[in-house]
């Protein structure tokens, strides 16, 4: 039997995250460079910076109109954390901005809003933080990224 749909749709979403390089499309920020830049769960290692993790994902459905089909919704809770070389006041927010716009340019591009054909549609909104966490004595911005995508489903009828 093979994986779920919503085992694929994490694995694309991951894989559509990764491709943020830095150099094309508008990016800011490179989540290409190591494999635990982009992460699906929760990890107690540090972040190799900048770094998105996949950290809650829930499933809902509901009926379709026609017999035998189920609308459902997949809603992700992601965090981004980055870090700034700079002291200067506002960059860090200003960089934690910078991540949120580059993970809505990625997953709102025609390749990867419909995660490689896995749901019919996405929907992005988030939240930057400039209030600084720390590891180590290095200050971390903070992004919190709700994704909201819909498929449909046929069911045994």
């Amino acid at each position: 039997m093979g994986d779920s749909t919503l085992h694929i749709a994490n694995e694309n979403l991951r894989t559509a995250l990764r491709t943020i390089n830095g150099a094309t499309g508008g990016y800011t920020h490179d989540l290409s460079l190591k494999a635990d830049q982009v992460h699906l769960g929760a990890t107690s290692q540090p972040p190799t910076l900048p770094a998105v993790y996949v950290a809650k994902c829930t499933e809902t459905s509901s009926h379709a109109h026609a017999l035998g089909m189920y609308d459902r919704e997949i809603n992700w809770t992601l965090y981004g954390f980055v870090g700034v070389n700079s002291s200067a006041p506002g960059d860090l927010f200003l960089t934690a901005c910078d991540l949120l716009n580059d993970v809505m340019l990625c997953l709102e591009t025609s390749a990867n809003r419909t995660l490689s054909g896995t749901v019919l549609d996405l929907i992005v909104e988030g939240d930057a933080d400039g209030t600084a966490l720390t590891i180590g004595a290095q200050p971390i911005g903070l992004v919190v990224i709700r994704i909201k995508a819909n498929y449909r489903k046929r069911t045994g009828v």
